[in-house]
Order: C-alpha cells, then sequence, then structure tokens
C-alpha cells in the first residue's frame, strides 16, 4: 500500500509565502505554482514508493533499505546522524538498515581520518548504480503516458524541472551550513 504524505501543502504554501513575492506575483499565478508544487510533490513521493518497492524486490532487501541506499547514492558519503535526519522512520530503524546494507555489502563504514569515533556511511559504487536508474515497470508507465505530447512541451518540462531542480539544491546547499 502506499503511504504518501505532502509537504508543506498547499493552504500552507499559500500562508508562508513571503509579502514581497505576493506583491510582485499575480494571485492566479501563485494559486497555479502552488498547484504545480503539490502535483510535484505526489509524483516524487509515488515515484520513490514505486522505485523502492520494484528495486526492492530486485536486489532482495526492503523498500526501506532501497531509500536509506538511494539517499547514499545521491549524496556521497553521509554521518551516520545525517543519513537519520534525511532518512524516513524512526533512527532505531535507520540504523537496523543501515545493518542490513553493511552486511549484504551495499554499504561501507568509513572511520575519520582524525577522530576515529566518527563514521561515515559510502554506498558501494557498482551495487548502488542500480538504485539510481529507473525502475523499467515505472519507466514504461512514464513513457506510455507521455507518447503524442509535441516535442515543445516535453522541453518546456524539462526545463521546468531543471531549473526547479537547481533551486532545490540551492536551498539544500543553504540549509546545510
Amino acid at each position: 500500500m502506499l503511504e504518501l504524505e505532502f509537504h508543506p501543502p498547499v493552504a500552507e504554501a499559500r500562508e508562508s509565502a513571503s509579502p514581497a513575492w505576493e506583491a510582485a506575483t499575480p494571485l492566479v499565478s501563485r494559486l497555479r505554482l502552488a498547484e504545480v508544487v503539490e502535483t510535484l510533490a505526489r509524483c516524487a513521493a509515488l515515484y520513490g514508493t514505486l522505485h523502492a518497492e520494484e528495486m526492492g524486490r530486485l536486489l532482495h532487501v526492503s523498500s526501506t533499505d532501497v531509500r536509506l541506499l538511494t539517499l547514499l547514492a545521491h549524496s556521497g558519503p553521509l554521518g551516520v546522524s545525517r543519513l537519520a535526519e534525511l532518512a524516513p522512520g524512526s533512527p532505531g530503524g535507520t540504523d537496523a538498515a543501515i545493518e542490513r546494507l553493511v552486511e549484504c555489502g551495499f554499504v561501507t563504514r568509513q572511520r575519520g581520518h582524525t577522530d576515529r569515533r566518527t563514521v561515515r556511511l559510502q554506498a558501494d559504487a557498482s551495487r548502488s548504480a542500480m538504485v539510481t536508474r529507473p525502475p523499467t515497470a515505472t519507466l514504461l508507465a512514464l513513457t506510455a503516458a507521455m507518447e503524442g505530447l509535441p516535442a515543445g512541451v516535453l522541453e518546456q518540462a524539462c526545463d521546468v524541472l531543471s531549473r526547479l531542480d537547481a533551486a532545490l539544491t540551492a536551498r539544500v546547499r543553504d540549509t546545510n551550513r
């Protein structure tokens, strides 16, 4: 069963908008942007769930394990506490998943050079390459949904998604300083 959680809902996004942004952006554009963001959040959550389930079946691990492995594959080495902050679920569940991934050879622990108490987790490059690819069944469904769309629409969608990716990446960098 798919479990979805959306952050922030459209109503909260509308309430949290800055006065300067509201003054500079027409109401129709603000409402439409909130709908787009909510739809993207829903699609990302659905894709993440489908991806974790399909990859879990292929790799013979749980969907939680796949989510952690995906985080490590995309983010590079992370400390245990940082991974627990980013991961869904409880810290205890994250610890158990890390242990399973280490035992299966998907993840290695790296001790700090100056402080041996510091532990960073690194995804195995060859094994983590599998989780960064779109799952076949999901990719086929997405391809079928986009068939027949004019090339210009797809190019515009790619441009919008690239801009959103850049904005969100910058936001993550700013909050991790």
